[in-house]
């Protein structure tokens, strides 16, 4: 029924029985595709066979699923890692029907639009929704298929497409002319985001590869400045140079993994020390403020060796977000929590980590000319959702 849980398991099988399986060593996820697209809603619990199981399959994963909308639905199971053997397979795929007797939720009257009340410490969850485009959100489709008229809809809440127009007045009455976004590359694709909606969807040449993680650059359209500061967090006497009005900080959790070689207690030290002065630092300089929180590692990129492939996983990262989210809740922070919306959006990243890109018309892309297009339509929901909390 919608509206109620339900849950599926998971036999980790040997092909010979004197031969178990590590749990451990397993990484799956899943997920539900159809008009809509969910999530499990807890992670994947582990626990020993029973006797009367199969002798060959000494643990089982159990998934738990809270589904709103009725329909058709696939139920796909993805392997990442098993063992020391890099999979990133689809490694099951069936029906399954859920019914109604109930309006769907996404179409409930009494919903209201998301205010900064639901954002602190965490973020509305959700599902994705066919129809992006019947519901005005077109722009966050993109010709490359990362998003293909999807758009996420919060169950207690809902965001509203920002057009340019909109948007510029947003600024203009908010006497918005300046943003500073600071962190790794998963915080430059906000900012390349943001200022793909200022200046007009794949209308300027921007590459966010420019701004490296410690540097400091800035975009310009008309009046308004995006400022990015690689790194941590600018000082308040930064941001009072800066005379910015709204300040997003993407903790460099990738980057954090790929240099501690995946230590997940240093990071979550590191940046929860960090967390206070943020928030002193926002109060301080009478700003808005917005922690990002990694999107999710969705599998393991062939580009980075075996070792740092153990170290950025999704486990990782997770681990890390969860500790960031408490914390933000005890400092009642605002949080864009980019985990949430990408979880089952596992065709939505290009290299498995980041969910924007830019396209190229020259052949030698590291000359970084001719951009024409910015792609990666969950990466711009992301940014919607931001714009949303700033206007």
């Amino acid at each position: 029924m919608v509206g109620q849980k339900f849950n599926f398991s998971v036999q980790l099988c040997s092909s010979t029985c004197d031969n178990t399986i590590d749990p451990n060593t397993v990484i799956i996820q899943s997920r539900l595709v159809g008009d809509a697209i969910y999530s499990s809603i807890n992670f994947q619990k582990t626990e020993k066979a029973t006797s009367t199981q199969r002798s060959c399959c000494n643990h089982v994963k159990t998934f738990e699923f809270m589904v709103f909308d009725s329909g058709d639905y696939w139920l796909e199971i993805m392997a990442s890692r098993v063992g020391t053997l890099l999979m990133n397979q689809l490694v099951y795929r069936g029906r399954l029907r859920v019914a109604s007797k109930q309006p769907d939720s996404n179409v409930d009257p009494n919903k209201t639009l998301c205010q900064h009340s639901n954002h602190v410490g965490s973020m509305p969850s959700g599902r994705w929704l066919m129809g992006a485009a019947k519901l005005g959100f077109d722009q966050i489709n993109d010709a490359f298929g990362y998003n293909n008229d999807y758009v996420w809809v919060p169950f207690d809440c809902y965001y509203r497409p920002i057009l340019q127009r909109e948007l510029r007045k947003c600024l203009e009455h908010r006497h918005i002319n300046s943003f500073v976004f600071s962190g790794d590359s998963l915080g430059r694709e906000m900012m390349s985001n943001t200022f793909q909606f200022i200046v007009g969807k794949n209308s300027s040449g921007v590459d966010g590869r420019k701004l490296k993680t410690n540097t400091i650059g800035k975009l310009q359209s008309g009046e308004t400045t995006l400022w990015w500061v690689g790194g941590e967090f600018p000082s308040i006497k930064k941001i009072k140079e800066m005379k910015t009005n709204v300040f997003m900080w993407a903790p460099a959790v990738v980057m954090g993994l790929y240099h501690s070689q995946g230590k997940t207690d240093t990071l979550i030290k590191k940046y929860s020390d960090l967390m206070p002065t943020f928030s002193k630092t926002c109060r301080d300089a009478n700003i808005d403020c917005y922690l990002f929180l990694n999107p999710t590692v969705q599998r393991h990129s062939v580009v980075l060796d075996d070792l740092h492939r153990k170290s950025i996983t999704r486990s990782n990262v997770q681990e890390i977000i969860n500790e960031l989210k408490n914390i933000a809740q005890k400092l009642k922070i605002s949080v864009i929590d980019a985990s949430i919306t990408t979880d089952a959006r596992w065709l939505a990243t290009w290299d498995g980590i980041h969910y924007t890109r830019g396209t190229y018309s020259d052949k030698d892309q590291s000359e970084f000319k001719d951009v024409y297009q910015w792609q990666g339509g969950v990466s711009w929901m992301n940014t919607l959702i931001f714009l949303n909390m700033v206007c």
